[in-house]
Parts: structure tokens; sequence; C-alpha cells
């Protein structure tokens, strides 16, 4: 369920280094700790199961680009709390010219993981036997996919990967041939599953494991 978002003071981030380390995931998640409530460095730490000098040396430099404050504390405690709840960084005061440019480089390494994943897979099933294949169906209608050298027809309809045993793994790219409204369709499918499975991920659990996942559509 999409939370209903009230409309807080934002800070504007306009330091070109504070919105390079809001960039990275690992200062984004290290700082959204600190937004509900005050912490301490240790309790950051535990939170995020990170090591402690790490964690320490991460937090003080949140707290040099100014993203971050220490608290007020009448022990020998030290608390930090996030300066906002709400940061914008524009384009125009960071390195990047606009969406096109910060999602190359922010899935760079999404990308990587997720091909690196889909390797893995296929050594396990023998990645000799393994290839790509431009063929003909029997409508008449030409594919480019990855397939094995044989009994490659079910693979190439997943059949396989989508038993229960194997791995939670999926990877799709390619142009479609839509008509207008099709296509309209096709972008709401997609954003109600992001939206789905995005707050889904949200919801603490310790047995959640990390997946990559990336949905695009656009004209080309």
């Amino acid at each position: 369920m999409i939370p209903d978002f009230p409309e807080p003071p934002f800070q504007i981030v306009l330091e070109p280094s504070a919105i390079a380390l809001l960039y990275k995931e690992k200062y984004r998640q290290l700082l959204g700790v600190f937004m509900p409530q005050p912490r301490s460095v240790s309790e950051a730490a535990k939170l995020l199961t990170r090591d402690l000098k790490r964690t320490f040396n991460d937090v003080q430099t949140l707290v040099k680009h100014g993203l971050l404050q220490e608290m007020p504390s009448a022990g020998r405690m030290r608390f930090y709390q996030a300066v906002a709840q709400n940061y914008f960084m524009p384009f125009a005061a960071s390195s990047f010219t606009g969406y096109g440019e910060l999602l190359q480089d922010q899935l760079q390494d999404l990308q990587k993981a997720m091909l690196h994943s889909l390797e893995q897979f296929l050594e396990q099933r023998h990645p000799s036997l393994w290839g790509t294949r431009f063929f003909l169906d029997p409508d008449g209608k030409t594919h480019f996919a990855l397939t094995p050298k044989d009994n490659w027809q079910q693979q190439w309809l997943l059949s396989e990967l989508l038993q229960a045993d194997s791995p939670a793994l999926m990877h799709f790219f390619g142009r479609l041939q839509l008509l207008p409204s099709q296509a309209k369709d096709l972008q709401l499918e997609l954003a109600q599953l992001w939206q789905r499975y995005y707050f889904l991920s949200l919801e603490p659990d310790e047995q959640k494991t990390t997946f990559g996942l990336g949905l695009g559509l656009a004209p080309i």
C-alpha cells in the first residue's frame, strides 16, 4: 500500500560533494537510519549490520557535509540525527546533466551484479551448451534469444527457470512493436508491479535477501 506522504519542509542540497554522497546507496541507508530519531553510531551499525569503525567514519563524513548533525547529550554517548527528513538535489548542482546520465551511473553496478548472477546460473547448466539463437517460429516471426544448444524450446519459454526449486532470476531486454494503447497498458502494469514490490521490500524481515530489479519503457 502506498503511504500518504505529508509535505514536510525539505532541504535543497547544493554542495556537489554532498549530492555525490546522497547518490551512493550506502550513505543513503546510513542517513535513513538517523531520519526518524537520534541514534548513536553503535545503534546505526547494529541496525545495518556494519562494522562499527567504518560506520563511525561514514557518520563523520555525513556530518562534515551538513547532512547529519550531532545532538546535545548529557552523557558520554554521542547521538546524531539527520538535518532533514526530505532532501532535494537539483541536477544543476550535481555532476550529472540529467536523469539519463544519473541512471547510467546508478545502474552500472546493479546491472553488473544482475548479469553476474545470470552467468552463475548458466555455468551451473553447462555453459558450453548455451549460446544465442536467431530463429523463425511457426507463425513466421523471428526471435533472438539466449538458449541451450539442444531441447531449447522449453528453455526459451522459461519453463525450467520458473520451477519452484530454481533461483528467482530473470533478465529481459529488447525492442517491442506496440500500439500506443498497448504501450500505455504496459506502462500501467509495470508501474503497479514496481510499486507493489517496492513497498513490500521496505517491510523489515531478517529472512529477506537483496534482489536487483530493473523496469523501463520508452519510445526509441
